[in-house]
């Protein structure tokens, strides 16, 4: 017979599996029932609700690739690699992880307080903009860079990286595009998003 910690992982797989598929709207707790090979009455012994699980599933998510997606920020490297790194890295993750925009978007709208402590205890403690500050704030004083705020470059960089995920079935939708030309366009933006952001900087 199988164990808790077993059937706990079966059920955390089969709903990371789900939720990529369909999204937290198109998602039962029958399909991830389903898709674990378990009872519906089993998995909500588990997980009274699909909120609960979905916020497990993205606090595990986080939790394992929330210091790789902000890591570059730290690094002692150039400020123009560090943020091509960072750009990529988060292209390249956040589309292995399609859920995540999803689950914050839907919390915005029905449950904003839970995001905002879930995110200020889960991920705040990733993000460090000591060394870009440092960066910026040597480059404006040799000439280089423009007035800048670290804080403002930091919102520049994710919010061009993010949007296109949040925003995938919107713009997919008024501009007719398919999944793998949408994933075509995101890859793109790993050269296109640097770009911008370096010369928006430069003096």
């Amino acid at each position: 017979m199988e164990n808790e910690g077993a059937t706990e992982e079966r059920i955390f797989s089969a709903a990371r599996t789900v939720f990529q598929k369909r999204g937290f709207n198109g998602t039962r707790m029958q399909d991830i029932a389903d898709e674990a090979g378990i009872n519906k009455a089993l998995l909500h012994y588990y997980y009274r609700s699909k909120d609960n699980l979905f916020e497990a599933v993205l606090n595990e998510a986080l939790t394992r690739i929330g210091p790789k997606l902000f890591a570059y920020l730290e690094d002692d490297i150039p400020l123009e690699e560090k943020v091509e790194k960072f750009v990529v890295n988060y292209i390249e993750t956040v589309s292995k992880h399609p859920f995540i925009p999803g689950f914050i978007m839907h919390e915005i709208h029905t449950n904003r307080e839970r995001l905002t402590r879930f995110l200020s205890t889960q991920v705040r403690a990733f993000i460090k903009l000591d060394k870009v500050r440092e960066q910026l704030d040597e480059g404006i004083r040799d000439g280089k860079y423009r007035e800048i705020s670290a804080e403002q470059f930091f919102i520049h960089i994710f919010s061009l990286c993010a949007f296109p995920f949040a925003a995938r079935p919107t713009l997919q939708a008024i501009l007719s595009l398919d999944d793998a030309t949408y994933q075509n366009i995101l890859d793109e933006r790993k050269k296109e998003i640097p770009k911008l952001i370096l010369n928006a900087i430069k003096k």
